[in-house]
């Protein structure tokens, strides 16, 4: 109940957002855009992500804070509108906007409840641990007191490099997913994009542990109106419903409805940005397009690659699609490149460990490059004087306008952008078919694909604008990027959501195309059965996967840490704290830092309890593998042992197997201490 109550708050904030501001992007059109509550939802819940983000990394966070924020801006949103009698204000709702709210409704019992991931959630659980951290210290970043009790010269021992071959920070403060970006410095950061984590605190502090992980639920409602409105528009109602019906059957899109990770948020302010896009070109009501761009924006917020995906295809797109031809109205392109930068600023002043990922891949490019004499100076040179040349004497002789010269220069430029991307991909990946294959071939199924092959031909017929055309082209060259290397780990449930935000919503989308043109020519028993195939013989489907997983998980993790006083220190077997997350939660819940130590590194553990000085220590690990042995003035006292079962699901490398087991977890607490004597 507190998730469902908490959900409808954080609705209702979103809508007053999006209510008071909306009339500032839509302005005059030549037929009323719509659904008004979808266009109203999607610029609140944006405008709620930059305000919590902006807090959180201010060290600001507080729930008065964002909803006094959110109060100021509609007020200023009334207010501009009152003074502006003659603006055509906000398009009224109809009957779109109710069936949207059925399908909201639908689509959040659909996904409903959301797991609580706090522990065997793998990168999961650390997105709840630092959403519980910022509701609760109001910052991103995670201070820790005891890196300073550690000699500077020891420290890069107890905090290796995150990416040994890029020999760069950030520097791995403990395995789980936090960062040291200086081993001089206190300041831990989170190794991923923090928005999700935002979220989980806006919702935590609202409705605490009960509800800090449903806004994955919140957003995977929202996707499915945004992907269904797409859908309407570019075929009908009835090709919507069959992709709805489609996709909703599909695991990873069930799946990630109620685990939560960045994918199903990012993927809904894509949707939601590519569908307002289209929207500005039909109605007319062209500055939608800046709202296109601003959700885009949150979308590459959510997770860093989406902006790569997006750039990319623009680039494609600029090069060579005809003139006129831009996928939204006007205001998309600044807006969206004010979020890029936004998103890359941010980046700075608080580095995941992206950016030491993709350095050595930079370098190899740049080798690339200069090895072909493409960097050379003279030869670049040369290159940028001759274009310069005939644009001028272009120009000159009166072939060409300035503006045409300026069109065909943007053009190279865009040519030019996505050529270094591919050639970022050729040179730095390498292609593996037969496994990503076998990931869609169990999740998704071939007769889905085959269906999808046939309708590709039947979107590009049927696309009734640019921005729907464009979203073609952008889901191909992403679903090729990603069979050319998807940078994640073998398990087949985690590493097919890599696919999940464009591949599969464009893929069923295409699939809907040949089964409702069926139906239109009269054919529905065919296009029932080929639904039929699609079903019996394609994936394993979603209502198998109903099943209760991940409860209580977070009410473990108190009465753990129950015994730990604040600001203690954790100290555990590393393949234990690495499977369960739990030093993670213990860290965040109690403010005790956590060091990864095996049972046999007795000496490390004397040091380490040196170091600390008056800080209590605990060791906490399975009962079934042994604790550290004691030997001289180092004491183990056993405090308590615990014993609780989580259902969890099998994600092993390579191993299709994705069943629900239940873990069996018994564990001992030792405080560590130093005999005086």
């Amino acid at each position: 109940m507190a998730a469902a109550l908490t959900t409808l708050a954080v609705a209702l904030l979103a809508y007053l957002l999006g209510r008071s501001t909306l009339p500032l992007f839509v302005g005059r059109s030549v037929e009323p855009p719509g659904p008004v509550l979808q266009l109203e939802l999607l610029l609140g819940n944006a405008l709620l992500s930059i305000i919590g983000l902006l807090l959180a990394e201010t060290g600001q966070f507080a729930l008065r804070w964002v909803v006094g924020i959110a109060i100021l801006v509609c007020t200023i949103g009334f207010a501009v509108r009152a003074s502006r009698p003659e603006h055509p204000g906000t398009p009224s709702y109809d009957s779109r906007d109710a069936v949207g709210i059925a399908l909201l409704i639908a689509g959040y019992l659909w996904a409903f409840p959301p797991f609580d991931t706090s522990l065997f959630g793998l990168d999961s659980s650390l997105y709840l641990a630092s959403g519980v951290h910022i509701a609760e210290h109001g910052s991103l970043v995670i201070h820790d007191p005891t890196v300073a009790l550690i000699p500077l010269a020891e420290r890069v021992q107890w905090f290796p490099l995150y990416h040994p071959e890029s020999n760069t920070p950030p520097f791995l403060r403990v395995g789980g997913g936090l960062l040291l970006a200086d081993l001089a410095s206190d300041r831990v950061l989170p190794a991923f994009q923090p928005l999700l984590s935002v979220w989980v605190a806006i919702f935590s502090a609202i409705g605490g542990d009960q509800a800090m992980a449903a806004p994955i639920t919140y957003f995977g409602a929202l996707f499915l109106w945004a992907f269904a409105t797409f859908m309407a528009a570019l075929a009908g109602p009835w090709a919507a419903g069959v992709a709805v019906g489609l996709l909703t059957s599909l695991v990873p899109q069930y799946w990630y409805s109620r685990f939560p990770m960045p994918e199903i948020p990012s993927e809904y302010f894509l949707w939601g940005g590519l569908w307002v896009g289209s929207l500005s070109l039909s109605s007319g009501a062209r500055r939608l397009g800046a709202l296109s761009g601003l959700a885009i924006g949150v979308a590459g917020l959510m997770r860093l690659d989406m902006l790569i995906h997006v750039g990319a295809a623009l680039a494609l797109w600029t090069a060579l699609a005809r003139r006129q031809s831009w996928p939204a109205g006007r205001g998309f392109a600044p807006a969206l490149l004010l979020m890029a930068a936004y998103a890359l600023v941010h980046q700075l002043w608080f580095p995941t460990h992206y950016f030491a990922e993709m350095s050595p891949r930079l370098l190899i490019v740049r080798d690339y490059l200069r090895s072909h004499h493409l960097l050379t100076f003279g030869v670049a040179g040369f290159v940028v004087l001759a274009v310069a040349m005939a644009a001028v004497m272009l120009t000159e002789s009166g072939l060409a306008d300035g503006a045409g010269v300026l069109r065909a220069a943007l053009r190279l430029a865009a040519l030019a952008a996505f050529t270094t991307y591919a050639v970022a991909i050729v040179a730095t990946a390498w292609p593996d078919v037969t496994t990503n294959l076998a990931w869609l071939r169990l999740y998704a199924g071939w007769p889905l694909g085959v269906a999808a092959a046939i309708g590709v031909p039947l979107w590009v017929r049927r696309a009734r604008n640019s921005a729907q055309r464009f979203v073609l082209v952008f889901g191909l060259l992403a679903t090729a990027q990603l069979f050319f290397y998807p940078p994640v780990s073998p398990q087949p449930l985690w590493a097919i959501r890599r696919f999940l935000r464009i591949a599969l919503p464009v893929a069923t989308m295409a699939a809907a195309l040949p089964l409702t043109s069926l139906a239109e020519r009269g054919r529905w028993l065919l296009s029932v059965l080929a639904l039929v195939l699609m079903a019996a013989f394609g994936p394993r489907l979603a209502f198998t996967y109903r099943q209760p997983g991940y409860q209580n998980t977070m009410a473990y993790v108190r009465s753990i840490g129950a015994q730990v006083p604040r600001g203690a220190v954790i100290v555990g077997d590393p393949a234990f704290f690495a499977e369960s997350q739990l030093h993670i939660a213990l860290w965040i819940t109690r403010d005790a830092p956590a060091y990864f130590l095996a049972g046999t590194m007795t000496d490390s553990l004397r040091a380490l309890r040196t170091a600390m000085r008056d800080r209590p220590m605990f060791w906490i690990g399975p009962t079934d593998r042994p604790p550290p042995v004691v030997t001289g003035n180092l004491k183990l006292v056993r405090v308590a042992s615990y014993t609780f079962t989580v259902a969890a699901r099998r994600m092993e490398p390579y191993d299709e197997r994705d069943d629900l087991g239940l873990r069996e977890i018994s564990l001992a607490m030792y405080r560590v201490d130093l005999d005086p004597t």
